[in-house]
C-alpha cells in the first residue's frame, strides 16, 4: 500500500518537530478525534431511527393494504372469476 505524497509530509513534518509542538499536535489531534467520535454515535443512532421509521412505514403499508386485497378477493369470488386475483 502506497503512502500518499501529503501524508509523507505530515510524517515528516511530525518528525522535525520539538516536544512542545508535538504536545500541540498531540492535543489538537485527541480534539478532532473526539469530534468524529461523536459524529459516528450520532450516525448510528440517525441511522437507527431511519430503519426504524421504514419498518413502522412498512407495517402501516401492509396493514392498510390488507383489506384492499381482501375486499378484490370477494369481487374476485362473486364474480365466479378463476384467474389469479390482481
Amino acid at each position: 500500500m502506497a503512502i500518499k505524497t501529503n501524508e509523507l509530509e505530515i510524517l515528516n513534518r511530525i518528525n522535525n518537530m520539538d516536544e512542545e509542538e508535538l504536545k500541540n499536535f498531540r492535543e489538537k489531534n485527541m480534539l478532532h478525534n473526539e469530534k468524529i467520535a461523536k459524529r459516528t454515535v450520532r450516525n448510528i443512532i440517525s441511522s437507527f431511527i431511519k430503519r426504524s421509521m421504514d419498518i413502522i412505514a412498512g407495517i402501516i403499508g401492509v396493514i392498510l393494504l390488507i383489506p384492499l386485497t381482501i375486499i378484490v378477493w370477494i369481487l374476485n369470488i362473486v364474480n365466479k372469476e378463476n384467474g389469479p386475483i390482481f
